[in-house]
């Protein structure tokens, strides 16, 4: 990197949310306005935010997504044309893959109804019934009344599948021309909802011990990217027994 100044992941929730539109879930105007003016202003690395693997894998219906197969793709072409302008400036780019956390709307419109957290239903482009986590049940809402959906078990064979996502948006993003490739695995998202013994309650290879637990994050790891492009955000505290 030309400096030191590295810029953090933020959500913009400015994605398309229409799922009519050919441009669902791709990045819009609004990120090259926010993206670009900071690797213009000088810093030497710009994060892109977290990026859903799967459709069901975002916050709101306004995050951003790449699992839209090939190069053609509006998706593919949001990211890329914002990789082309940061290295344009000289600044390298790195992008977050997350997994589910939720079926929330943008944090603004939940503030309008006098809300901290509203969960969005299928007027406003939610999936209330493809919420999924590694355990599933009401008893792993994150909040009680209508904050958040309650989510299913997911399978092994669909864990399988979320693997599958992550490698293949991350080729995605190593062909865009992506620098730098981080597997969120931190702040509840689904990989990090795998991690915590509280919140994965499974019986099969992807729960129960440590090694059991993790094993997704190595797998993502390993199936998703070439040796020169791996790295993951994990916490390490008393929740997820890490610490």
């Amino acid at each position: 990197m030309k400096n030191r100044i590295m810029v953090a992941p933020m959500c913009m929730y400015s994605a398309e949310s229409n799922p009519s539109s050919p441009f669902v879930r791709a990045f819009t105007d609004y990120h090259p306005a926010h993206l670009d003016h900071l690797a213009l202003k000088g810093a030497g690395l710009v994060t892109i935010e977290a990026t859903a693997a799967q459709e069901n894998g975002r916050i709101s219906p306004n995050d951003s997504g790449l699992w839209q197969d090939g190069v053609h793709s509006e998706q593919f072409k949001g990211l890329q044309r914002l990789v082309n302008f940061v290295h344009s400036q000289g600044a390298k780019v790195a992008i977050q893959l997350a997994g589910r956390k939720a079926s929330t709307v943008a944090p603004w419109i939940a503030e309008q109804a006098g809300k901290r957290t509203l969960r969005a239903d299928e007027r406003s482009g939610g999936w209330l019934t493809n919420v999924a986590g590694p355990s599933g049940g009401d008893e792993h809402i994150w909040a009680p009344g209508d904050s958040f959906w309650p989510p299913r078990e997911l399978s092994t064979t669909e864990v399988k599948d979320v693997i599958k996502a992550f490698a293949n948006s991350a080729a995605l993003t190593v062909k865009a021309g992506v620098d730098i490739v981080e597997i969120h695995g931190a702040h509840g998202y689904l990989v990090s909802e795998f991690l915590s013994p509280v919140t994965n309650q499974r019986t099969d290879r992807f729960g129960g011990s440590f090694e059991n637990r993790t094993r997704i994050v190595r797998d993502c790891i390993q199936c998703s990217i070439c040796d020169t492009y791996r790295g993951a955000s994990i916490p390490s505290n008393q929740c997820n027994r890490m610490a």
